[in-house]
């Protein structure tokens, strides 16, 4: 999970619409919210993955889901309020279903820092606060699925460095193509990809990338693109369990 930015509420909700829908779905209990009016630009804020999960909302196996944070069993007046939808993967939608999280509190990523709710070990997430330990919880988190998914991503960034570790430390002179690798590596940490939270942990935890990065930096060959890319990525890492 990765802090988000809320999108602007589109111009299609307007107070009408808004008022409309609200009324057709408490008269015909109707999804007036699977509209691609909503549905685009609450991918778009999300970077087309789930808030909650980072799975990708565009691989052919999963399918986006308008999430309501308060359920819409409870608060119908909220079925289209801009504030209370987010982006889900049919897994964590499914997971949260109704649970009164007014009772006991989940993180909304569009509003608070996940990175000061929870902690990574060995591919899992954990709440490092009661607010953190509801939400992995509530939506669990570390589900088979889901840490399987994690771990086929971070493994092959974890591989990746070490490979180009390996090589490097042997050469006295580096070449472009061993900077391509490590730009690879690090593009995957970038919030637009799937799992990045743990993708960016991982990199930033990796001794051969801490050694790639002083080396290249010695053969003046670290650019202006990758310390992009390494700040970036660094702001999404999750602090580790102690």
């Amino acid at each position: 999970m990765i802090k988000l930015e809320r999108a602007p509420c589109p111009d299609f909700l307007t107070e009408d619409k808004v008022n409309e829908l609200t009324e057709k779905y408490k008269n015909t209990g109707e999804s007036v919210w699977n509209n691609d009016h909503i549905k685009v630009p609450l991918s778009d804020s999300s970077f087309d993955k789930c808030a909650y999960c980072e799975t990708d909302l565009k691989h052919p196996s999963t399918y986006m889901e308008v999430e309501h944070f308060l359920p819409k069993t409870y608060h119908e007046d909220l079925v289209v309020n801009w504030e209370n939808l987010l982006p889900s993967c049919k897994r964590c939608n499914g997971t949260k279903n109704d649970d009164d999280i007014q009772a006991s509190p989940i993180v909304n990523p569009y509003d608070t820092d996940p990175r000061g709710e929870f902690v990574f070990d060995m591919y899992c997430i954990f709440g490092s606060t009661e607010l953190g330990d509801n939400t992995e919880s509530t939506l669990s988190l570390n589900d088979e699925d889901l840490f399987l998914s994690r771990c086929k991503i971070g493994n092959h960034a974890r591989l990746e460095l070490i490979d180009i570790w390996k090589t490097c430390r042997s050469l006295e002179k580096l070449t472009g193509h061993r900077r391509k690798k490590l730009r690879a590596v690090l593009l995957g940490a970038q919030t637009n990809k799937p799992y990045s939270a743990f993708v960016s942990t991982i990199v930033h935890n990796s001794d051969e990338y801490k050694l790639v990065k002083n080396l290249f930096i010695e053969h003046k060959i670290w650019t202006t693109e990758l310390e992009e890319l390494h700040i970036n990525s660094l702001v999404l890492a999750l602090p580790l369990r102690r």
